[in-house]
């Protein structure tokens, strides 16, 4: 989108001046390798430590990662490890009502799992407002626009 090279936004990206950017998230011709069977020791690690952890991810990912996996990835992992989910699987939206993804919350809020409505990978590319709201709503620590509190 537009709003991506304009220069205000690249200055507080803080990408070099004459920088170029394509946007090659087409699902085609990726490669993913790792070097990390999972990356939840990093996560149970952060939470022992006292930190907040915000997990997101697009629910129409062209490389084929959904949310259903993902979700459920998370939620044996800290049921596994004694770690209290504090709110149900719903929805949550932007101020306007258009439905942003879903979330789910363990240690009251601490650890948050969201999925952000028809967006891929990139999610800030894809759907910039529900990226913003998500990201504003964590590092504020306040809870997402459009959801009421239920308790697991």
């Amino acid at each position: 989108p537009d709003w991506l090279l304009q220069d205000e936004t690249l200055a507080a990206l803080g990408v070099i001046a004459g920088s170029r950017f394509v946007n090659t998230d087409n699902g085609e011709g990726f490669s993913y390798t790792t070097d990390q069977g999972s990356v939840g020791d990093i996560y149970l690690r952060a939470l022992s430590l006292g930190l907040r952890v915000l997990i997101y991810e697009g629910d129409s990912d062209a490389c084929g990662l959904q949310t259903a996996p993902i979700e459920d990835y998370f939620t044996k992992l800290f049921d596994d490890n004694g770690i209290k989910q504090t709110a149900v699987w719903r929805p949550w939206s932007l101020e306007n009502s258009v439905q942003a993804g879903y979330r789910i919350e363990w240690l009251d809020g601490n650890a948050t799992f969201a999925s952000i409505r028809g967006s891929g990978h990139l999610a800030p590319l894809n759907r910039p407002a529900a990226s913003l709201a998500l990201f504003s709503s964590f590092v504020q620590g306040a809870s997402l626009p459009g959801t009421t509190w239920h308790a697991a």
